[in-house]
């Protein structure tokens, strides 16, 4: 029984557990990623391209790298470790090979970040968000929303932490949607 559950557990979810020090098209740190093996069934070129679009985004160490099953949608979920100490999860499309959402809940943010092409900086992003409110992010992530990505910020404010949106590809602030009126 133990081994069906951990034949099982092993199937569902491929978790690999290793240091990847990044490089790709950015920096110069090492990159070394042996592309002959194959990791629990599933083939090299889907983690290969899960760990290059990672790459491609942000310098650090991938720390672990997830396949993910939602409704119709199988993607990959990577941790990076930034040079600064600070954690990220990517989620990735393989299909589309891009990323479409991030996440990161602590700091310090001071790491550049490039999700796709046409979209604004991290960097940029950030620096909108912090000077509007004249305070520090506390935690942030990227977004894919009908309208297209978005980055959220939290921020704290007198009444509390509030909520900070830009459009990511025009860097434009969303604001709140004005309610409904009644028929």
């Amino acid at each position: 029984m133990k081994r069906m559950k951990t034949s099982l557990a092993f199937s569902a979810i491929v978790i690999l557990f290793f240091q990847y020090c990044v490089n790709c098209k950015i920096a110069g740190a090492s990159h070394r990623f042996d592309s002959s093996q194959t990791y629990s069934g599933n083939s090299t070129s889907e983690i290969e391209t899960a760990l290059n679009v990672t790459a491609e985004a942000v310098i650090g160490n991938i720390v672990r790298a997830e396949k993910k099953f939602a409704k119709d949608n199988i993607y990959w979920e990577t941790e990076v470790i930034t040079n600064s100490g600070s954690s990220l999860k990517l989620n990735i499309d393989i299909s589309g090979q891009r990323i479409f959402g991030i996440k990161s809940e602590d700091g310090p943010f001071d790491y550049e970040l490039i999700a796709g092409e046409n979209l604004i900086s991290f960097s940029d992003a950030k620096q909108n968000a912090e000077s509007t409110s004249g305070s520090k992010v506390l935690k942030w992530k990227l977004v894919e929303t009908k309208s297209g990505l978005q980055y959220h910020f939290w921020i704290f404010t007198k009444g509390g932490a509030a909520q900070f949106k830009l459009d990511a590809a025009t860097g434009e602030r969303i604001m709140k949607k004005s309610p409904k009126k009644k028929k």
